[in-house]
């Protein structure tokens, strides 16, 4: 019997961990501030496996949303919800603590 595991993946780009959350239909991005370095996860499971996908930036990426157009691929940082139907909005959570990266 397998045991349940952490999977991390590190990924290239923010573009990548927006399709992942999309394709996933996961509305939900963890973002986490560690001095001049900002992380974003998404974190879901697999096969009895905890998988984390995230990405690391030297930026400080503010909003409060993600919002993907599903028809271009393209994504931006919002304070705000979009209402266009063919946005893929993703609530972005702010995390005190994080020992996961």
């Amino acid at each position: 019997m397998n045991k349940d595991r952490l999977i991390k993946l590190e990924l290239n780009s923010i573009k990548d961990l927006v399709k992942i959350a999309c394709g996933l239909r996961i509305p939900l991005v963890y973002r986490y501030r560690r001095g001049e370095e900002t992380s974003l996860m998404v974190i879901y499971s697999a096969g009895g496996n905890v998988i984390v996908a995230y990405v690391k930036k030297k930026e400080d990426l503010k909003g409060d949303y993600i919002i993907y157009d599903t028809l271009t691929g393209n994504y931006s940082f919002s304070e705000k919800i979009s209402a266009d139907p063919k946005n893929f909005n993703m609530a972005v959570v702010d995390l005190r603590y994080c020992d996961i990266i």
